[in-house]
């Protein structure tokens, strides 16, 4: 099988996926990852000393 051959597969296959997750129902009902059990407090610098800044 040649580099053309299995890029045609791959994309065939890729196509494939995304009809049957549009088309078809693929969601779990009851299962879930958990995470909706837990929050985060957002913090982008927490290395940041405010007590530093000059402004």
């Amino acid at each position: 099988m040649n580099y053309e051959e299995r890029l045609t597969d791959t994309q065939n296959r890729k196509d494939d996926h995304i009809k049957i997750c549009l088309d078809e129902k693929v969601q779990f009902n009851q299962i879930t990852n958990g995470l909706e059990k837990y929050g985060f407090v957002h913090c982008c610098l927490p290395e940041l000393d405010y007590k530093e800044i000059d402004i």
